[in-house]
């Protein structure tokens, strides 16, 4: 799932190189204010974003983030409007989004000239962003899909589960022993981008992983992690 970088018992990290030139990085709970969140919801959080990219060495990057939406909406870094997906070809930029359970991919495609990153909850893979991210890629494309909610954890009820099955058919839905119906969205996700892309898989739950991540549906309400990529300096 990547290497653990802890520097001075302060910030804590999981960075990995898979698609290089690109680093992909995202913030794990920490000893720092509010346990490390990375929300807008607090402006106390914003020494931890400023703390997270010095460690990162990324201090005099565009950091770039849109609100999101849980939408099927992705725009280039520029565009300031409210989306859940950006990407670049400036490679001064830093593009990062927040979560807490929605999955978070990266990607690079145009043979490594761009690259991006996606927040995809369950509401925004119903509405199709995974789709829009296919249309995307053009010669090589590479993905790392990253945290995220897992199949045991996303427990929905029949409304939910209709609305799956109209849109991906019900392989992707199973049974748990309480006969409630679990969805398998990290395969929804790998399934749908396999013609397009290169994927790598980094196995993170925040519901399995909740020491070290927020989650939603564990009662992280406003808390969120960071998840940023960009090119390092060759």
């Amino acid at each position: 799932m990547g290497t653990f970088d802890i520097k001075n018992d302060r910030i804590k990290y999981i960075k990995n190189n898979l698609l290089k030139p690109y680093s992909i990085a995202i913030s794990l709970k920490s000893e720092i204010v509010n346990s490390g969140d990375m929300s807008d919801n607090d402006e106390k959080n914003t020494e931890n974003k400023q703390v997270f990219f010095g460690e990162l060495n990324i201090e005099d990057r565009n950091h770039i983030h849109n609100k999101q939406i849980h939408s099927s909406i992705i725009l280039p870094a520029d565009n300031r409007n409210d989306c859940d997906g950006i990407y670049s070809s400036n490679y001064s930029n830093a593009l990062y989004i927040l979560t807490a359970d929605c999955y978070n991919i990266f990607f690079s495609t145009d043979n490594g000239k761009t690259f991006g990153v996606v927040h995809a909850g369950w509401k925004g893979v119903l509405k199709g962003i995974i789709d829009e991210m296919a249309k995307m890629f053009k010669g090589e494309s590479k993905v790392i899909i990253a945290q995220g909610i897992c199949e045991k954890h996303f427990i929905v009820d029949d409304d939910v589960k209709s609305l799956f099955v109209d849109k991906y058919s019900d392989k992707y839905c199973s049974l748990t022993d309480n006969n409630k119906t679990q969805i398998d969205i990290r395969q929804i996700i790998n399934d749908s981008l396999k013609p397009f892309c290169e994927i790598s898989n980094m196995e993170l739950c925040n519901v399995c992983e909740h020491e070290l991540l927020f989650s939603y549906r564990n009662g992280d309400v406003k808390e969120r992690n960071m998840a940023i990529i960009w090119r390092e300096n060759e």
